[in-house]
């Protein structure tokens, strides 16, 4: 759980000067490459998926929260277009 935690705080350090988008991109993080949407404008809010899923579950979301927010979607490590770990 710190690990998720810390990769996603770190990929917000990451992005930060980042102008908001709606497409796919990626930032190395911790020594990997993660797979995040950044979108809107407004106090942020972070979307994780769960287990054995990936950031497209928050596509309907997504366009709601913008209304509002800076919505961030990440796939985390070894999920959707994320990389895989190097080791277990």
């Amino acid at each position: 759980m710190r690990a998720t935690i810390a990769c996603a705080l770190a990929l917000l350090v990451a992005i930060a000067p980042a102008v908001a988008r709606t497409e796919v991109r990626s930032a190395d993080v911790l020594c990997e490459r993660i797979a995040y949407v950044d979108s809107g404008s407004g106090p942020p809010v972070v979307l994780v998926h769960g287990l054995a899923d990936d950031l497209g579950v928050w596509r309907d979301t997504i366009p709601i929260l913008a209304k509002r927010h800076r919505v961030i979607a990440l796939d985390l490590r070894g999920f959707g277009r994320s990389a895989k770990p190097r080791r277990p």
